[in-house]
């Protein structure tokens, strides 16, 4: 994309003899439209050059360009030290984007550059001080986590919070750990549900989920569904289990089977954890053989509750393993005998529902490609 520095090729010759006269701006946004070759042939070693000029004479957008040519080696030898210097030097003017990417750059270091937690935190600190929302949150989870500086949960508290209220789209999840488990505050309960639904407003997953992407919309009804706004989060499960995203039809059969956010309907229930479970979803098949042994919607029903538990401890379900084992410790051996018949009919009806579920869904892409 085109600098908002760049100009046109009749004004060249004009901002040269304004950078050649010692004009600052002029010999930035020379350098800018030399190195992009906009009106100009690009040349990244003269543009350098006038960068240096603008920087030794303390311009600010001087310095950091500068620092960039040396960081990604543009018309000079990359040398990253030279580059934190002038980084520095362009940071120490007050820009809280530019004093961020410095920070970032210190704190995950590059080759030839070693990480520096100590010089990174400075210059989070000196960023967030100057409202940076994303160095707010970072200054937060410094002081959370006790890098650098001694473990202090107040003092994340307070920049989380700084950086929540600018719609930082991690500080809200940060927020609901601390009120959830009550690290370093009295724990509250209310006030994490509230910052779950703060997140699901915020979450990079929105967009994605707002497109149509199912594992998106899934995550969402989550944060939604954990903050107990049920409404919301089921119509964001509706829209992921219509796209077959089974831990979204899991829950939707679990909210039907609690009364969570809708009426209570057990055959409902039941419904979306077959959906799950023709959706490969192991922990569906669990709560089918909870529903079959304990009665609950269904007729009591040893032998069902057997075969919907082996299904889901073969693919490695802890809760149907423990089911099934207490289950066979009342069971005789016919009983087992019969239950194991059941679970491979099962197993067959099942293969066969998905076979059919995946031919319709190819017939309707074949569909779409011939309108």
């Amino acid at each position: 994309m085109m600098s908002s520095l760049a100009i046109a090729r009749d004004d060249i010759a004009t901002l040269r003899l304004k950078a050649e006269s010692g004009d600052v701006k002029a010999q930035v946004e020379l350098g800018v439209n030399l190195a992009g070759g906009y009106g100009v042939t690009a040349n990244q070693a003269e543009a350098a050059r006038w960068y240096r000029r603008a920087a030794d004479a303390g311009s600010k957008l001087g310095q950091w360009y500068l620092a960039d040519a040396y960081e990604r080696g543009k018309g000079v030898t990359v040398d990253l030290r030279e580059a934190i210097r002038w980084y520095e030097l362009a940071a120490q003017q007050g820009d809280d984007g530019e004093q961020y990417y410095l920070a970032n750059l210190l704190y995950y270091g590059r080759p030839g550059l070693p990480k520096n937690l100590d010089a990174a935190f400075k210059w989070f600190k000196r960023s967030a001080e100057n409202g940076n929302s994303s160095a707010q949150y970072t200054v937060g989870s410094y002081y959370h986590e006790g890098k650098v500086v001694g473990k202090d949960t107040k003092e994340a508290l307070k920049w989380y919070l700084k950086a929540a209220q600018q719609n930082d789209t991690l500080a809200p999840e940060s927020l609901v750990g601390i009120y959830e488990k009550g690290d370093g505050v009295p724990k509250n309960l209310p006030e994490a549900r509230k910052w779950y639904r703060k997140a699901a407003e915020v979450s990079v997953f929105r967009g994605p989920a707002e497109q149509g992407f199912a594992d998106k919309q899934y995550l969402i009804g989550e944060l939604y569904y954990k903050a107990e706004a049920y409404a919301e989060a089921l119509a964001w499960y509706r829209k992921a289990a219509a796209q077959g995203e089974s831990f979204s039809q899991l829950t939707i059969g679990y909210m039907y089977a609690n009364g969570q956010g809708l009426r209570k309907d057990l055959d409902e229930a039941r419904k979306y954890y077959r959906l799950a479970v023709e959706a490969g979803n192991a922990g569906a098949a669990s709560f089918l053989g909870l529903m079959y042994a304990e009665g609950d919607g269904v007729p009591k029903d040893a032998t069902e509750a057997y075969a919907w538990f082996n299904l889901a401890a073969a693919k490695g379900d802890s809760l149907a393993k423990r089911e099934l084992a207490q289950l066979e410790g009342r069971m005789s051996a016919a009983q087992i005998h019969q239950a194991q018949e059941r679970t491979k009919e099962l197993s067959k009806e099942l293969s066969g529902e998905i076979r059919n579920l995946k031919e319709l869904r190819d017939a309707i892409e074949r569909d779409k490609k011939g309108a």
